[in-house]
């Protein structure tokens, strides 16, 4: 379904970008576009489509980690929460454009194991925002602390600062703990 509206979408975006010289600055922009972010538990319907954005999506891709259906399914059952993201604004819907995925450890633990956004969405701040739903959905089942990973590659180099930006503690190169 994605890959069928695909040509909409560039058109979409076009108008999206073209709109962003009228502001002078970008949170102005960011505000003018009324931004949904539509975050949903995997399901049937939509794996196909978390799967292939899993398998291609590179640039922001915290950990490039590449998952086919058995594999996300094998997730869900050993109790990963894993989230689909949709993304809508004043010109349209985006689309599913993103995958979360949480991984629970031990002591009240998180790690986030993948997380990814199509480059058709940067720029928005919509990993802030995405970031804020994780924190307060795992207080809200009293967890401590969250992991979050960052695995380099040629393509991904974009997202390298995302977890110090956001104020994570390093731990080793590669890791990093947000305290709840």
């Amino acid at each position: 379904k994605e890959d069928k509206i695909r040509p909409n979408l560039f058109e979409i975006d076009k108008k999206r970008i073209s709109s962003k010289h009228k502001f002078k600055n970008i949170n102005d922009y960011i505000i003018s576009l009324k931004i949904k972010i539509l975050l949903s538990p995997l399901k049937p319907k939509n794996i196909t489509r978390a799967v292939q954005l899993i398998k291609k999506t590179n640039q922001f891709n915290l950990t490039t980690k590449r998952y086919n259906e058995n594999d996300l399914l094998l997730l869900q059952k050993k109790k990963f929460e894993i989230f689909t993201i949709r993304i809508i604004d004043k010109y349209g819907d985006s689309g599913l454009t993103g995958v979360l995925i949480l991984e629970p450890l031990k002591n009240r633990i998180w790690k986030i194991d993948t997380f990814l956004l199509s480059c058709r969405v940067l720029g928005r701040n919509i990993e802030k925002v995405i970031l804020n739903f994780i924190s307060k959905k795992l207080l809200n089942i009293d967890a401590k602390e969250i992991f979050g990973e960052f695995i380099p590659t040629k393509k991904n180099i974009i997202a390298k600062d995302f977890y110090n930006n956001l104020k994570f503690k390093k731990k080793s190169p590669n890791l990093w703990v947000w305290e709840l």
